[in-house]
């Protein structure tokens, strides 16, 4: 009886091993994970400021351009 207490205790130290490491690759995945979600959310906001200034630009070329239009209209 004895030995087979042992034997199972043996074989639930294993098994709790196997489950540690197990979920210390599980945690590994999942810091990579973010970290990758973490990067991809400084690109989308760093591609959302080029964006905002590219609208500001266009719109200051289209107010210069509505300016000129103007200006040459009155010329006529």
């Amino acid at each position: 009886m004895a030995k087979e207490i042992v034997s199972l205790s043996n074989e639930t130290s294993t098994a709790v091993e196997s489950i540690e490491l197990i979920l210390n690759t599980v945690n590994e995945s999942v810091l990579q994970i973010v970290d990758s979600i973490n990067t991809m959310t400084d690109k989308i906001n760093n591609q959302a400021s080029v964006s905002e200034e590219i609208n500001s630009t266009t719109d200051i070329i289209n107010e210069r351009a509505n300016q000129l239009l103007t200006f040459i209209q009155h010329l006529n």
